[in-house]
């Protein structure tokens, strides 16, 4: 009875798409009529790619989305 939760599985970096799950959720949430949905992610991110993550959450906060974001640390 929550909110539908799209998920993305896979390490968050450019080459596997992550900033477009990223500009998918914002203009899904933007769509007049779209049921409430959340964000969340898992997968391997490595230290040369946490400016790359960084940038993309910066763009849910600026469309006041973060809380509805979550990510998951790959399990090590």
């Amino acid at each position: 009875d929550g909110p539908l939760t799209i998920g993305y599985f896979a390490r968050v970096c450019p080459e596997k798409g992550f900033h477009h799950a990223v500009e998918a959720f914002v203009l899904l949430r933007k769509t007049p009529g779209t049921p409430a949905h959340r964000l969340r992610a898992s997968g391997w991110l490595g230290e040369n790619d946490r400016p790359f993550f960084d940038e993309q959450v910066k763009q849910l906060e600026a469309a006041g989305l973060a809380a509805d974001f979550e990510y998951v640390p790959s399990p090590g």
